[in-house]
């Protein structure tokens, strides 16, 4: 019985920490509000693992809304570069928009599940830029990044704009996290250019 007892608490035991980790929510753990040319910004990390910045604060019918960041090519059209995809976590980002206070809680980083969600090849690209692809985080937070490739082989790109000749990144993973992240995409970008090869499509 005892034996029997041990068993169901250990199998007990495992399933409340895979379900644990499973459920480890997005959230804001830091968030920073400044002021640039007259319009507001807020700059914010998500599980002290992922940072976005240049956030801009608008008020729509009176409330405030964050604005995350975007590309907009030439004849207009607007790529989202980052989404909010919970309904719970952009509530909370909306109240701390509201009340414009500060965030900051040092609850240590645990890495959250992330997957795919989307992944489309450049066929006929003449460029380094090669693919598209996104990466959603807990099912919360979906961010946009690109697959480059060149002489000294294949890397990833995350959100960032131009700036005279520069570019400001506005996204930032820890780097362990990224390079976890990273190395999946670029192996599904080499299995499917590999497939492709092949005669696959």
């Amino acid at each position: 019985m005892k034996k029997i007892l041990l068993s169901l608490f250990i199998i007990y035991g495992l399933t409340t920490s895979a379900f644990s980790q499973q459920n480890n929510e997005v959230f804001v753990s830091k968030a920073e509000f400044y002021t640039s040319n007259n319009c507001g910004y807020v700059n914010i990390i998500f599980n002290d693992l992922v940072t976005v910045n240049e956030i801009l604060i608008k008020s729509i019918n009176g409330k405030k809304v964050p604005e995350f960041p975007r590309y907009i090519n030439n004849s207009g059209k607007i790529y989202e570069q980052v989404k909010v995809v919970n309904r719970k976590l952009y509530e909370s980002i909306v109240k701390i928009l509201e009340t414009e206070t500060p965030v900051s809680i040092n609850s240590g980083y645990k890495e959250i599940n992330y997957e795919i969600t989307k992944f489309s090849i450049l066929k006929k690209s003449k460029s380094s830029l090669k693919a598209f692809a996104e990466v959603t985080f807990d099912g919360s937070l979906s961010v946009e990044c690109k697959v480059f490739e060149g002489k000294n082989g294949s890397w990833i790109s995350w959100p960032a704009r131009k700036e005279g000749n520069s570019w400001v990144k506005l996204v930032f993973l820890r780097k362990k996290y990224k390079e976890k992240i990273e190395k999946i995409l670029l192996k599904r970008y080499a299995d499917i250019k590999s497939e492709a090869y092949n005669g696959w499509e």
